[in-house]
């Protein structure tokens, strides 16, 4: 059962490991998911819209 949901968490499976979540559209009343091939993408996009930490979560899908 932990297997479904980290592959419903990560549908791309290890291609984009790295996923953030945050508020969108009007009112901030939307959830986007963002996926993200590394960490360092991840962060350029945090960077690019001016996220504060309590403004997203991010999730790193781990090995194994």
């Amino acid at each position: 059962m932990a297997k479904k949901e980290v592959k419903e968490e990560f549908p791309y499976g290890k291609a984009f490991p790295v996923k953030i979540s945050h508020k969108d559209g009007k009112d901030l009343k939307d959830t986007k998911h963002c996926y993200f091939d590394s960490e360092t993408n991840a962060q350029k996009y945090i960077t690019k819209n001016n996220f504060k930490k309590k403004d997203y979560t991010i999730n790193i899908l781990k090995d194994g």
